[in-house]
Parts: C-alpha cells; structure tokens; sequence
C-alpha cells in the first residue's frame, strides 16, 4: 500500500469521478439550458439533470460512502475497531464527516470507530442549542450518530485509551485534523499519545488525516506543506483533503 494517500482517492466522488460527473453535466446544462427559455423541453431535461447529480451524489458523496472508501483502502474489514485521535479539538468538516461515515459503517457489522477526545457535538445527546453555537452553526456534522456500542457508552480517561493502545484494542489509529496550519498537536512528534501508537502500530496501521484549506502541491518541493506531508507519510497513510500533484 502506498503510504501517502490522497483525500480526493478517500472521497472520489467530491474530489475526482464527481468532478468529472459535474464537468459533463455542466456542459450539457450550457449547451441545452443556455439560455433560459421556460420551455417544456428544458424544464424536463433540467429535472432530469438536477436528479442525476441527486442520485450519485447520495451514492458517491454520503458519509458512509466516505466511511466504505476509507476501509477499502486500508483493507480493513467492515467490524474493524478504529480510534480516531482527534488531537486540535476545533470543529473540522474533513475530520467530521470522516468520523461520522466510519462510524455508522462500522456499526452496520459490530465494529466501531470512537473519538477522543470525543466529538461529543457528534451525537444525538449533545444539547440542540449548544450544536448552534459552533462553527457553521453546527450544520452537518452535529448530532449525527446514536450511542449503540459499547465503546461509545465508555467515559474515556487518558490512561485508558493510553492502556488500550498499548493493548493494541484497535486495528487502526487514525490522528485527525493534522498539518502545517495546525496548533502543536497537528505534527510529529507531538500528536497524542504518538509514542506508544509508534511503538506498537505498523505504517499501515496508522492514518493522518489532513483536513485544513491549504492545498497540498507535491510539485512543490520547497514548500514546507510539501515536507510536512512527505515526512508523516513514512510513519502512516496520508489522508488529503486537497493535493497537487
């Protein structure tokens, strides 16, 4: 498996096939829709067009569609336990969306992806107000998921989720949001509890998800975003919300 890989491969259907999608429904839209002219005919082929992209986009763009690339990917199966360290605590849409598909995925076949520290504004019990209060008013990512697994109904200490990593509970470790642009914990070696996830997890078994808006440019080799990735990728697989290449 190659260990650097991208966000749009995690997300094909926003970062690569949908594109592709879109591009040519688009230029059916300006060649047919262009201009407006009310008529029966377009209005038809504009229902027609506006379901196609419904469609694959429910298909292709979901959470879970997300959480099912993720596994296939790592090659994990369907009742993998998945830790998700979630170091900056900051709402982070990439990160959100990531946990929330893996987790209901997971679910579907007793496995289970927990947060910790939790993303508590995740679940239906997190109060309607406070999910408000957060960034983008809480659209989306808050009060997502059900409390079901046991794992989730667990108070998490530090010391307990340092013991189960060392009793190596989880089949991967996935730190999320990490980068240049993050405070501390977004980078080697100060990302929770790196040492004994590096002691007793494989490259393989370790996951960086980069959730934040810088572009990452691998054509750029001096780029220090460039370097920063280039360097968590021979520790784990790199997960890219947006990449050049």
């Amino acid at each position: 498996m190659d260990a650097c890989q991208y966000f749009e491969t995690l997300i094909p259907a926003l970062m690569g096939l949908w594109k592709i999608f879109l591009k040519k429904l688009l230029k059916q839209v300006n060649q047919d829709l262009v201009p407006w002219k009310d008529t029966q005919e377009q209005k038809e082929q504009y229902q027609e067009i506006a379901s196609q992209i419904l469609e694959y986009s429910r298909n292709h763009a979901s959470t879970e569609a997300m959480g099912k690339r993720f596994l296939e990917i790592t090659k994990l199966p369907t009742h993998a336990k998945i830790l998700l360290l979630t170091c900056d605590p900051r709402p982070n849409y990439s990160r959100e969306f990531t946990f929330i598909g893996l987790n209901r995925v997971l679910k579907e076949s007793g496995g289970v992806c927990i947060s910790y520290p939790e993303l508590k504004f995740s679940y239906e019990d997190f109060p309607e107000e406070e999910a408000s209060k957060l960034y983008g008013r809480g659209f989306g990512f808050t009060r997502r998921l059900q409390r079901i697994h046991p794992e989730e109904l667990i108070d998490w200490s530090d010391e307990e989720i340092k013991s189960s990593i060392l009793e190596k509970k989880w089949d991967f470790i996935l730190f999320g949001k990490i980068g240049l642009d993050e405070p501390a914990l977004g980078s080697l070696p100060d990302l929770p509890f790196w040492k004994e996830v590096n002691q007793n997890y494989s490259k393989i078994q370790i996951g960086f998800l980069y959730g934040g808006d810088h572009i990452q440019d691998l054509k750029d080799t001096g780029s220090a975003h460039t370097r920063h990735l280039i360097h968590h990728s021979r520790f784990g697989i790199c997960f890219v919300r947006e990449l050049n290449v």
